[in-house]
């Protein structure tokens, strides 16, 4: 999958681009572009690092879940959603003693 940043990279165009396009701009003008894209283009690596963190936790959480279904040899399988983990049986207990 691509990142962010570089498919927001091919929107902006150059600085030739852009004084070509515009001649009438000023300096500050063309400036003021490239200074939004750079901008962008930081906003993009953030999205970028936040996309591999969440994806690097997926892959930690399903690892969590593969070791605990490993830990449990039921063959039910654990499941993790919105609402957290859920055990596909149609019974459950739980044996504890009073103190």
């Amino acid at each position: 999958m691509a990142s962010v940043r570089s498919e927001l990279e091919e929107v902006f165009i150059t600085y030739k681009d852009v004084r070509e396009a515009n001649p009438g701009w000023s300096d500050l003008m063309v400036e003021d572009y490239l200074s939004l894209k750079r901008g962008v283009g930081i906003v993009a690596e953030a999205a970028d690092t936040i996309v591999n963190v969440i994806n690097s936790n997926t892959n930690a959480d399903q690892a969590q879940i593969d070791k605990l279904q490993k830990q449990i040899g039921s063959g039910d399988f654990l499941t993790c959603d919105d609402t957290g983990f859920t055990c596909d049986a149609t019974v459950f207990t739980c044996d504890q003693d009073e103190a």
